[in-house]
């Protein structure tokens, strides 16, 4: 008789130490913010050199996100699964390619930020800028430049 009070004692405590942790644990919260408002609430680039480290930043990130959905479907467990992974990561590449188009890359897989509003630059500025942000030989950026 004298046993049974100790372990009726026993869980009476576990279950008012667990009464007393729920609580607590009630109050932990994720307060960080999704994924699109990670991305989308990100600084604007102040100059070109920004643009274009934002652009590849951009280019990366879908390239991982293609590869983790890749991942995510061989390692699922049920096809249902596997629609999931698909499913998150082209919700995230869309956020991610929202991005490039308000920072003004050409492309999600381009570094070359888009062209600004067309200014009256000088010839060796627009070949400089030719071959730095295409894939054009010099004749071509002489000839594009020299129009």
């Amino acid at each position: 008789m004298f046993a049974g009070r100790g372990k009726m004692s026993l869980s009476i405590r576990a279950v008012a130490a667990f009464a007393l942790i729920l609580p607590l644990l009630g109050c932990v919260h994720d307060n960080s913010p999704s994924f699109a408002e990670a991305v989308l609430n990100r600084p604007m680039p102040a100059d070109d050199d920004a643009r274009m480290r934002e652009c590849t930043w951009i280019r990366s990130e879908i390239a991982r996100q293609q590869g983790l959905a890749g991942v995510g479907a061989t390692i699922a467990t049920s096809p249902l699964q596997a629609v999931a992974y698909q499913s998150i990561a082209q919700q995230h590449i869309a956020v991610l390619e929202s991005r490039a188009s308000n920072v003004r890359c050409t492309a999600a897989f381009s570094n070359a930020p888009a062209a600004p509003v067309p200014t009256k630059q000088s010839f060796d500025q627009c070949f400089a800028r030719c071959l730095q942000y295409t894939d054009r030989t010099k004749d071509q950026c002489f000839d594009t430049c020299n129009r």
